[in-house]
């Protein structure tokens, strides 16, 4: 409401929640989704996407692609619904990259690519990471953010932008063969907080 709007025009913040569709288009979650959206204004809701967690890795490129349309900013992030973001922080962290073109800002991992179909971070393109069954260097799906020019190329190229098993594998995928300034930063890092606490962002 009031607060959302006071936030973008004060602070030049967007939030929304991005959401797809039900299934079964027009049942009760989608029916009271666009209810509270008319109160609210605060989803972005993807018409074209079917919400599961099997489509996430669609979702975080059809999100991409629609804020890159809809709203002009220097930066877009993508957040769980978990995490706590001090945007005040967030802020002034994004500022001082304002001066790169095309970076990708996240906690930066890699880790093992699981082949056996029964785990539960199954990749079915496990054999595409050679035999070392390793990920390349990528930021956690927790929380990362892209420049505008990243976001926009990835609006425009999403057809052909190849998902994995999982969101931030794919984006990380997508940002290897371009010429993006990788930055690892820690403080988007959960396990950068006390053992126990719930993951914040800065």
């Amino acid at each position: 409401g009031s607060l959302l709007k006071k936030l973008e025009d004060e602070k030049g913040i967007v939030v929304r929640f991005i959401v797809g569709r039900s299934a079964n288009r027009g049942d009760r979650f989608d029916r009271e989704i666009d209810d509270e959206n008319r109160s609210t204004n605060d989803f972005v809701i993807l018409d074209d996407h079917i919400e599961s967690d099997e489509e996430l890795p669609k979702k975080t490129k059809r999100y991409f692609a629609n804020a890159a349309e809809t709203f002009d900013a220097e930066f877009y992030a993508k957040v769980n619904d978990d995490i706590y973001i001090n945007v005040d922080t967030l802020s002034a962290m994004l500022e001082t990259h304002w001066d790169k073109p095309r970076v990708y800002i996240g906690c930066m991992k890699s880790g093992e690519v699981f082949s056996e179909a029964t785990h539960k971070w199954y990749e079915p393109d496990w054999w595409k990471f050679g035999d070392g069954k390793s990920y390349f260097r990528h930021a956690s799906g927790e929380m990362f953010v892209v420049s505008r020019a990243v976001a926009q190329f990835i609006s425009i190229n999403r057809s052909v932008l190849r998902t994995y098993a999982h969101d931030d594998v794919s984006v990380g995928s997508w940002m290897i063969g371009l010429a993006v300034k990788h930055v690892n930063e820690a403080k988007l890092c959960c396990s950068s907080w006390p053992s126990g606490a719930m993951c914040s962002a800065l």
